[in-house]
């Protein structure tokens, strides 16, 4: 964050800004990174002492991404190597071979493609792809293909959760949306990473208009019902 500020906002692109970085950047290297195993830990100690690592790969996904926006700032190329070789890691984790994030294959859990997981594949491509005039094609079209499943029922809605083949999950968790995520997909996919997938921003929008109609007719139901109590 405080690298960010110092590269895109002029008020903060002082001493103090880029200082503070580079000590975040010293506490991740000595603190939070296992460099045997490349997990991050998702929080810990004032003094480092790791209190919880999950079994994903979003701590490392903020990991690189911190790291590639240092280098902007910076030009050292220990923070390049960082930023790239862990955005090397995660990709193998997610498109080859998930058993290093530590979360095992129970026998009674069904695999389901998590929409959060090719979103932030998209999201750690599109900060680091200009650090080494990187491209990462096969993970792009990775990512947009797991993303594109999650249209589900016509292309009406847009499912946190899918099958690994692209089918409705039964139960709640299957029921799940996330307009938030959906739209932030839609403008990831349509400014920067594939203009060709800007197909999918036209079906969410009747679902978020849809919400939005049912938000605003509840808000004048209970307007009505507070003006109704106001007056007596």
């Amino acid at each position: 964050m405080y690298a960010k500020l110092y590269n895109e906002t002029s008020r903060f692109k002082t001493n103090v800004i880029l200082n503070a970085a580079k000590t975040g950047a010293s506490f991740l290297l000595s603190n939070v990174k296992d460099p045997f195993t490349m997990k991050c830990s998702f929080s810990t100690t004032r003094n480092g002492k790791a209190i919880k690592i999950q079994r994903t790969i979003f701590s490392e996904c903020f990991y690189s991404m911190a790291f590639a926006e240092l280098f902007r700032a910076t030009g050292e190329l220990l923070y390049q190597t960082e930023a790239l070789t862990m955005v090397d890691t995660i990709l193998y984790w997610v498109t080859e071979d998930d058993s290093d994030l530590g979360r095992p294959h129970l026998p009674g859990c069904q695999p389901t493609n998590t929409m959060a997981v090719p979103m932030m594949v998209l999201c750690i491509i599109k900060e680091v792809k200009s650090l080494q005039d990187r491209k990462y094609p096969d993970a792009t079209d990775w990512a947009i293909k797991q993303i594109l499943a999650h249209r589900q029922r016509n292309n009406t809605v847009v499912l946190e959760n899918v099958t690994l083949d692209g089918k409705e999950v039964g139960g709640c968790e299957g029921r799940l949306m996330n307009p938030g995520k959906s739209m932030y997909v839609c403008a990831l996919l349509h400014c920067g990473i594939d203009m060709s997938s800007k197909c999918m921003l036209n079906r969410p929008t009747k679902m978020h208009q849809s919400g939005n109609k049912m938000a605003d007719k509840k808000h004048r139901v209970i307007k009505c019902r507070h003006k109704q109590n106001l007056d007596g």
